[in-house]
């Protein structure tokens, strides 16, 4: 995991996200970005998480 972003709907919700974010990649430590948004494309999400990884394909 090299990067993830996070869009979160209620400012009230980033701290906690970003705690559960940093517990779940706790030694990846990718590179991060955290954005208030005013609303995702479904109404009932809250939280949404983009991620990049490479992928190492050499065995």
């Amino acid at each position: 995991m090299v990067r993830t972003r996070i869009y979160v709907v209620r400012r009230e919700d980033a701290q906690a996200v970003a705690e559960v974010h940093g517990e779940f990649f706790r030694e990846v430590r990718p590179a991060s970005t955290l954005v208030i948004v005013a609303g995702l494309l479904d109404e009932d999400m809250l939280v949404e998480i983009e991620a990049e990884a490479i992928i190492n394909t050499e065995s």
